[in-house]
């Protein structure tokens, strides 16, 4: 409509499931519907463009969780109505300003029957903004930074926190961001580098037993790292891919099931990642990849004390992969872990036992795959 652009989602999507454990049957049904119009508004004032987006989301979540064998009825219903606008102003032919704003009301309903009936209401309203600027040093280079607030709100099927009588219902997460970075680009050469810090309250996790086992509101935690990652072009048929990510996730102050966790590591969260993929491409329509991925030493979940005086090792991962594709086909044939690597990325501690139990990831996996797209000729 003239230089604005009008748009409109409407989304609806249903899930259903049943699975026996427990000697009974478990039956968790699902819906979301959602509507999200929105408005995009390029303009002008005096010599500063202006890229203006608002916009509404509203949705809907109904969540229903039978356990006959417990004699447990679950039903939970989640509303949310937003509100957000962002404008995105270019400056200068160099720097780029953007800020944004979003306002958010939650009403939770939870009823359970299990022993007794069991309800729980809340209403909630959460903000979030970001600012954030970009401004060229050169013809390759780039320096970007940003702050903000950010929030998550707890799913509909993860509300239910600690507690019995009425039942608990989590708060929402909220995060205070800071990023600063630098991004090159260059002929057959990508760089990117960033620095990142996020201080958050409330962060929603799920806390095993013995110490909750419950979903829960964390006390106060911070994540910080550093992100290089970059792709370059060692000859006309191979490309180079390869990045790295340096966090540290913490408890900043607090206590888990009467334990203080003041500066302890998160469990779950490796200090180290890095990867690499080497792609070749000898003809048009075919490209292979080596793809070697290193996953670094973390802390057992349910050790959120960091006392259980061992870690989750670390493991490095090798996957090949060739692709054909030309027309509507495409074929591709790959093989993960093809060294076959002995590994696992979930493990939770016994502290009490000095035992874990770990769940293996697949050792050697080969996988074919063929598919063909009708709007390609």
């Amino acid at each position: 409509v003239g230089d604005a652009e009008l748009a409109l989602d409407v989304g609806h999507r249903e899930r259903k499931s049943r699975s026996y454990h427990f000697g009974g049957f478990n039956d968790v049904n699902g819906r979301v519907v959602n509507v999200a119009p929105r408005v995009r508004l390029p303009f002008a004032t005096g010599p500063v463009s202006h890229r203006l987006v608002a916009g509404l989301d509203w949705d809907e979540w109904d969540f229903d969780n039978r356990i006959p064998s417990f004699g447990y009825n679950g039903k939970a219903l989640q509303r949310n109505q937003a509100v957000y606008v962002q404008d995105a102003m270019r400056i200068s032919p160099d720097l780029t300003v953007s800020v944004g704003a979003r306002e958010q009301r939650v009403r939770t309903t939870l009823s359970e029957q299990s022993f007794g009936q069991q309800d729980a209401s809340k209403e909630r309203t959460v903000r979030a903004w970001e600012v954030a600027a970009r401004q060229s040093l050169d013809a390759e280079w780039l320096a970007y930074a940003k702050t903000g607030r950010s929030f998550r709100m707890p799913v509909v099927d993860e509300i239910r926190g600690f507690g019995f009588v009425p039942p608990a219902l989590l708060e929402p997460q909220v995060s205070r961001d800071w990023e600063v970075g630098l991004e090159g680009a260059g002929e057959g050469r990508r760089l990117r580098l960033a620095a990142f810090r996020s201080n958050l309250e409330n962060e929603i996790m799920y806390v095993p037993p013995p110490l909750l086992g419950a979903n829960t509101n964390l006390p106060p935690t911070r994540r910080e790292g550093v992100e290089v990652d970059g792709q370059f072009t060692l000859a006309p048929d191979l490309t180079l891919a390869a990045s790295y990510a340096w966090i540290r996730a913490r408890f900043r102050d607090g206590f888990i099931g009467g334990m203080d966790v003041t500066g302890k590591e998160i469990p779950l969260v490796p200090r180290h990642r890095a990867g690499a993929t080497l792609s070749w491409q000898p003809a048009p329509a075919w490209q292979s990849s080596v793809t070697v991925t290193h996953t670094g030493s973390q802390v057992y979940d349910n050790d959120q004390t960091n006392s259980f005086g061992r870690r989750m090792p670390s493991f490095t991962v090798v996957d090949l992969a060739v692709t054909w594709d030309s027309g509507p086909w495409m074929l591709r044939a790959a093989v993960l872990n093809a060294t076959s690597e002995y590994y696992h990325t979930y493990a939770i501690a016994n502290l009490n036992t000095g035992s874990f139990n770990a769940y293996p990831a697949a050792l050697r996996t080969y996988l074919l795959s063929a598919s063909y797209r009708f709007d390609r000729r």
